[in-house]
């Protein structure tokens, strides 16, 4: 298989995915169903542009995006999980949004935060507000254990400790661009020879368990969140899902023998 048509396959997926979106039509008007659509979709247009990249043969950009889409799909999971966890990303909301008001008053000739300040009129009230908020929203959320701010705490509330530990670690040392990370990214060994990675020439097996990855996190959420809006699971879709899976997997094992 060509890079060209491995990324066609996940955009076969995608595609797929996004009609069976399409025929939901509307959806009610609660935090709940839009946080769930809205991340069901954050998850499903991440794994186009790693499709994307692998296409245009920048598969420098394919472990920072999946890290993305694996955050995405670990709110989307807690908010089939519980029922009161819109709550928790509505707190999560409230507080950043007290954060950034305190720090760009802090240096008020800032020019870029000029705008900012130029329109909030008052500043005391506007935090006074949020904080009520807040201190009302978490008392609705008392029952999550935790610093709910921190993503290794949102991993546990998903039951996916173990990959906040295992995958989305190694895919924040890519990220972060940790000094192994970047001699990986940039060498390939082999026979104990050293060869420089451009653009052009990263063999696909640097990030083929990321491609599965993207497509079981797309798998997931089909089956996840479909039930949880009162729809049944689309069996075409994710039969095509599993078929494809199949192929890459087989295709990627190989290139290891």
């Amino acid at each position: 298989m060509t890079k060209d048509e491995i990324g066609e396959s996940l955009l076969e997926v995608i595609a797929s995915v996004e009609n069976k979106i399409a025929s939901i039509g509307e959806v009610e008007q609660s935090s709940k169903a839009v946080y769930l659509i809205s991340y069901f979709l954050t998850v499903l247009h991440y794994s186009k542009s790693i499709a994307n990249s692998i296409k245009s043969d920048n598969l420098i950009s394919v472990a920072p995006i999946l890290r993305t889409q694996l955050e995405a799909f670990v709110e989307l999971i807690n908010l089939t999980k519980y029922e009161n966890y819109s709550k928790v990303l509505y707190a999560i909301h409230i507080e950043q949004k007290i954060k950034m008001i305190e720090a760009t008053f802090k240096d008020t000739s800032n020019p870029f935060f000029k705008d900012t300040i130029d329109k909030m009129k008052n500043r005391g009230e506007n935090i006074k507000f949020r904080r009520n908020e807040l201190k009302k929203v978490k008392s609705e959320i008392s029952d999550f254990d935790g610093n709910y701010r921190q993503i290794k705490t949102r991993f546990k509330y998903a039951g996916l400790e173990e990959v906040y530990t295992s995958v989305y670690s190694i895919l924040c040392q890519d990220t972060h661009n940790d000094l192994l990370s970047i001699e990986n990214r940039h060498f390939h060994s082999d026979n104990g020879k050293l060869t420089i990675l451009t653009k052009i020439n990263w063999p696909i097996n640097e990030v083929d368990s990321h491609i599965l990855t993207s497509l079981a996190l797309i798998e997931s959420s089909v089956e996840n969140v479909f039930p949880c809006l009162g729809y049944e699971k689309p069996v075409e879709t994710l039969n095509l899902i599993e078929e494809k899976h199949k192929i890459l997997d087989s295709y990627f094992m190989q290139m290891y023998r």
